[in-house]
């Protein structure tokens, strides 16, 4: 260890010298593998995480190299963005990388390991628990909406012809620095091979902003959910690639949120289900 930290492409901080489990290029992100050995971390992969350590050099597969635990590291080549939240830097989808950008996808894992200090250099402190999604999230139970059924369970709102909805409402946390994805949860009222399909509004907006400065609208959208039966949970899932507004809508945002009937189309049903809430997922 070298005091002080200084930002040269050797890295400067804590590191280890051992062994590779496979080929490591160098500034790959790697956690310890059930043999001893590093591997390549991937942000869609659970079982790779937490990542640990940062390679400073190419490492062959059974060769022992340097591996940054926990210090500053530089690279010409990169281009980080600096400054606040922007300059948070993640586990990549694709193995081994650093990225800015939250993964967002499926059973992603958000894992923050370093911090841009300037564009080319960064400070690796990697934490050691992952969250095995999407770290934080908010429920809205849907309030409002054309019928209301409450006599025996399933309970929640029925959306099955062209004219029902419901409408969930709340305030984002001030903490939220970017909103993921919305998951839209209900039980099915029909058995259906294929998926279920809906609509969605969604408006957004801070305080002395107009509530629509954020607006979402996404028809015809499938369900996650496929091949289920009467009284089963589905879900919807939507993120910034079905509207890009959702992932604009930050902390201190008044939100609405109002699902509609879909018909049918392709293999997928219409909407035919009991609607309960909807999960907020950020960081």
């Amino acid at each position: 260890m070298s005091y002080p930290h200084d930002f040269v492409t050797a890295g400067s901080g804590a590191f280890i010298n051992d062994r590779a489990g496979e080929a490591l290029g160098k500034f790959k992100l790697v956690y310890r593998g059930p043999l001893g050995t590093w591997l390549l971390a991937d942000a869609d992969a659970l079982t790779t995480m937490p990542p640990i350590g940062l390679t400073l050099a190419p490492i062959a597969m059974g060769s022992v190299g340097r591996i940054l635990m926990n210090g500053y590291v530089a690279d010409t080549s990169w281009t980080w963005t600096v400054g606040g939240d922007a300059g948070k830097i993640y586990a990549s989808t694709v193995a081994g990388e650093l990225t800015q950008t939250a993964p967002t996808g499926a059973g992603d894992v958000v894992h923050v390991v370093a911090v841009a200090f300037f564009s080319t250099g960064l400070w690796f402190a990697p934490t050691m628990e992952s969250g095995g999604g999407y770290g934080n999230s908010l429920v809205l139970p849907f309030v409002d909406g054309t019928t209301f059924l409450n006599a025996a369970a399933p309970f929640g709102w029925e959306i099955d012809t062209a004219t029902e909805y419901a409408v969930a409402l709340g305030v984002l946390p001030v903490e939220v620095n970017t909103v993921l994805r919305w998951k839209i949860y209900a039980t099915s009222v029909i058995l259906e091979a294929d998926a279920m399909r809906l609509e969605i509004e969604g408006y957004g907006g801070a305080s002395d902003e107009p509530y629509t400065t954020e607006t979402v609208a996404v028809a015809d959208h499938p369900s996650e959910t496929t091949n289920f039966a009467a009284n089963d949970v589905i879900y919807w899932l939507l993120d910034a690639t079905d509207d890009a507004d959702i992932g604009h809508m930050v902390g201190g945002d008044m939100i609405m949120i109002k699902v509609l009937y879909e018909g049918a189309g392709g293999a997928d049903c219409a909407t035919d289900a009991i609607f309960t809430c909807v999960e907020i997922e950020y960081v």
